[in-house]
């Protein structure tokens, strides 16, 4: 078979898989549009009331974690700390655990008494590792796990049994959350957008397609991560802009993003300017992967974008495969993780949200933030 076949299979097959989960999608999408402004005003709502509060005991501690240096009184001493990892295999997961398990230590945490498990990108291994670790009654949990109504349970069943609990990146009802603003982070991405086409293309008029890769399984606050991009084209071009917008759920891997990806593509013959923008490194991986099997396109013409910036997103800009990555800084998550944790072990108050910081990558800076070692 020649590669100009091969790519037009690749693309039929994807073209079927597209049309069959498209409704299902949409519907979601639809819901998730009617309830963002409810979520967005949640969240600030949430940044007001923190920046009135103060937190002293997080406060201290984060600024120990930051420096490296160990809490006083090691408080983690003699008690146990659990993580689930959302999936212990990307390598933006195995950030977040690396910085936990050297935060847990400063904080006093024997390794003996750390608690960890992987959940696997899979519900139903998340939902029993959550049981698991209940079982072993830790003195505190954090949970980093995809799927948003598994979450509703864990939350409830751990605050009936008085366990404290730091949701990672994926909301726990009644549980303080660390991560990224969501929709912050997307918006400030699609301003990203709009500066690089206005500078490479001279403005909206000359781009074909925009392609967004969302993820509605790990519920309403990851899925304003695409949102805001969406938001932000709205804003400064207008309505109309969204005529040229495809946003799909993506899933959270290349595997699952490569058929769609494909498929928008397949609805749209003939464009030359594309944006392709998703939530992660992995699911980017499928925008290319997609674009690479069509063989069509110029890749001076395609500006490829990500959030996340884990080890595979470095690399891919080092490579000039990603034009920018917003980095989420997953190394330093444990900072945040393990100062609340002890705080609320404490019983001291810790803020609803503790947002991490942002940062637009480029080949051009990813040296400057992550030299090569």
């Amino acid at each position: 078979m020649n590669k100009t076949l091969k790519a037009t299979v690749v693309v039929l097959v994807a073209a079927a898989l597209l049309l069959a989960a498209s409704t299902a999608f949409a519907g979601a999408s639809k819901e998730a549009g009617a309830s963002e402004a409810s979520k967005k005003a949640e969240i600030e709502a949430g940044k007001a009331a923190q920046a009135k509060q103060t937190y002293k005991a997080y406060d201290e501690y984060l600024a120990l974690a930051k420096a490296g240096k160990p809490f006083p009184g090691s408080p983690g001493k003699g008690k146990k700390l659990a993580f689930a990892n959302i999936v212990a295999s990307f390598p933006f997961c195995q950030s977040v655990e690396k910085n936990i398990i050297e935060i847990a230590k400063l904080a006093g945490f024997a390794d003996s008494d750390l608690i960890i498990l992987d959940n696997q990108v899979d519900a139903t291994v998340g939902l029993r590792n959550a049981d698991i670790i209940l079982a072993k009654k830790p003195d505190g949990f954090l949970e980093f796990q995809i799927d948003a109504k598994v979450n509703a349970i864990v939350g409830k069943k751990f605050a009936m049994a008085k366990i404290p609990v730091i949701a990672i990146d994926v909301e726990v009802p009644g549980s303080p959350f660390v991560g990224v603003d969501n929709y912050g982070a997307s918006y400030q991405t699609g301003e990203w957008i709009i500066e690089q086409i206005e500078k490479k293309w001279g403005g909206i008029a000359n781009v074909d397609l925009v392609m967004l890769g969302a993820t509605e399984t790990a519920g309403q606050a990851v899925l304003l991560r695409a949102l805001g991009t969406k938001d932000a084209l709205i804003d400064k071009y207008g309505k109309d802009v969204e005529a040229k917008i495809e946003m799909q759920h993506v899933g959270s891997t290349a595997e699952s993003a490569q058929p769609v990806f494909a498929a928008m593509l397949a609805k749209h013959p003939g464009v030359q300017k594309v944006v392709i923008s998703s939530v992660n490194d992995q699911t980017i991986r499928g925008g290319i992967s997609a674009v690479q099997a069509v063989g069509s396109l110029n890749r001076e013409n395609i500006i490829f974008v990500a959030q996340g910036c884990d080890d595979s997103g470095i690399e891919m800009l080092r490579n000039k495969e990603l034009d920018g990555d917003l980095a989420y800084f997953p190394e330093h998550y444990g900072w945040y993780c393990v100062s609340a944790i002890v705080a609320m072990m404490q019983g001291e108050p810790v803020p609803p949200y503790m947002f991490v910081e942002n940062v637009m990558i480029t080949p051009d800076n990813v040296g400057k933030w992550y030299p090569k070692k």
